[in-house]
């Protein structure tokens, strides 16, 4: 009865608890310090398992990560919807700044057109003449010039 295999028992956390050296009593209940390290193995099995039937055990990393998700979210939900600078309103601009620009690219082709036209002799000798035509009633020498003239056939 005085064996080291029967001072040596495995405990439920799977560690193995020995014993002082005292001997059992004959009639099958422990020692003081036998029944403080089975209370000890019931205290820790508590701790371990209390409230596992409720929810796991919370994880001070884990609850941080839990923060962290949210505080990412709302900031997700700032910077994409709410905020002044909002990722909707830079997107409407770029498509308004393309457009823009495409614009002024058109406008530029036109005035370097017509930039040519003027600096060109021809063209200016044609555009003259169209002006001299059109506005001042001016015909070269042996046109015909028919004006029709709109409105009531009546007043004539």
């Amino acid at each position: 009865m005085w064996s080291d295999t029967a001072n040596v028992r495995p405990t439920l956390t799977g560690k193995r608890s020995t014993f002082a050296r005292t001997r059992a009593p004959a009639h099958g209940t422990g020692t003081i310090e036998e029944d403080r390290d089975v209370m000890r193995d019931i205290g820790a099995r508590i701790q371990r398992y209390r409230l596992s039937r409720y929810a796991p055990p919370e994880d001070r990393v884990r609850r941080g990560l839990r923060w962290a998700w949210l505080v990412g979210v709302l900031w997700l939900v700032w910077i994409g919807f709410v905020s002044e600078h909002n990722l909707l309103r830079l997107r409407k601009l770029s498509h308004e700044c393309q457009r823009s620009e495409a614009w002024l690219q058109r406008l530029n082709s036109e005035v370097a057109r017509l930039d040519v036209q003027q600096r060109d002799p021809a063209a200016q000798r044609l555009l003259a003449e169209h002006a001299l035509r059109e506005k001042s009633g001016m015909a070269r020498p042996g046109e015909i010039i028919y004006q029709i003239r709109t409105g009531d056939p009546g007043k004539r």
